[in-house]
């Protein structure tokens, strides 16, 4: 379950100043304070060129970077690490993020770790580097690397197995609201894992997740609500859920819903319909169109 840390929604700190970017005027104050050689204008003002002026975003990022400024380092380790707007190179990208976790920067940390856990040529001594970077990270209270932390204690990666120390992890991170995390966590309470068993409180967490659109968290709320296992059976509730998950891409609720559910009045298909209509439109528009081509024959 490793995550594109290219689509990290914890990165407050960059969004903000994204934000702040939609002003012209602080883009000609960071012009200038660029120009004078400030390494933090350089930057932040790459992250405003970066889409549509590449070459001069990188020339600020390098200029960043050079001055030992982490945040630069960062961002260009993650372009190296995917080929944007550079060619790929895994070497440089571990170069740049190690520095930029060698000063201390959380989020650098987590996705070293992370790239230690993807590298291309993977060893024993890869998954103890990827281990001591993510416990650096979350120990500076990183929500993704507290998550992570969870999955390498659980799998006994880069460290001794050892599921109570995930279930803290994980319990860490879900308690910040990783949807992650809370599914991770949903699976311990759901088999009385480590902690008792608590269908309630597995129910819970899955939906906490799910409504945050992961989807197999979706997926196994829907699976729930068609087994009735613990609690009462809702094909309704059921059908919704499995259909957002396909939605997201998930192929084993593509599959459980492919034919369609028996036992849903038409009048419910309608209300279903206008649910998952409202909910692409609040959390996921893009998937709309989705929608009507694949699934829109489910209630015909």
């Amino acid at each position: 379950m490793h995550r594109n840390f290219l689509s990290n929604k914890n990165n407050k700190d960059l969004k903000n100043e994204l934000e702040k970017l939609s002003e012209p005027e602080n883009i000609e104050a960071l012009k200038a304070r660029a120009d004078a050689g400030d390494p933090e204008a350089s930057y932040v003002l790459a992250t405003h060129y970066l889409v549509h002026e590449p070459e001069e975003a990188l020339r600020l990022l390098n200029f960043a970077a050079e001055n030992e400024y982490a945040a630069a380092e960062l961002l260009l380790g993650i372009l190296y690490t995917f080929g944007i707007h550079v060619e790929p190179d895994e070497d440089k990208a571990l170069e740049l993020l190690q520095k930029s976790a060698r000063r201390g920067d959380a989020s650098a940390q987590k996705v070293l770790g992370e790239l230690y856990l993807n590298i291309s040529e993977a060893s024993k001594e890869s998954e103890r580097n990827a281990f001591f970077w993510m416990k650096k990270a979350a120990d500076q209270g990183n929500t993704e690397a507290e998550f992570y932390l969870g999955f390498l204690y659980s799998g006994g990666i880069g460290v001794k197995k050892d599921p109570a120390e995930a279930f803290q992890w994980y319990k860490k991170a879900a308690d910040k609201g990783d949807p992650d995390a809370q599914l991770e966590l949903a699976f311990c309470y759901d088999k009385g894992k480590v902690v008792k068993k608590d269908p309630k409180e597995a129910m819970l967490l899955l939906q906490l997740a799910a409504e945050q659109g992961n989807e197999y968290a979706m997926f196994h709320l829907g699976a729930k609500y068609i087994l009735g296992n613990d609690m009462e059976q809702d094909l309704n509730e059921a059908f919704f859920w499995m259909l957002l998950s396909a939605l997201y891409g998930n192929d084993a609720a593509h599959n459980a819903i492919k034919d369609g559910l028996a036992g849903i009045s038409s009048l419910n298909l309608i209300k279903i319909k206008s649910r998952v209509l409202r909910w692409l439109d609040e959390n996921n528009p893009e998937l709309r169109e989705t929608f009507i081509k694949d699934y829109n024959y489910l209630f015909d």
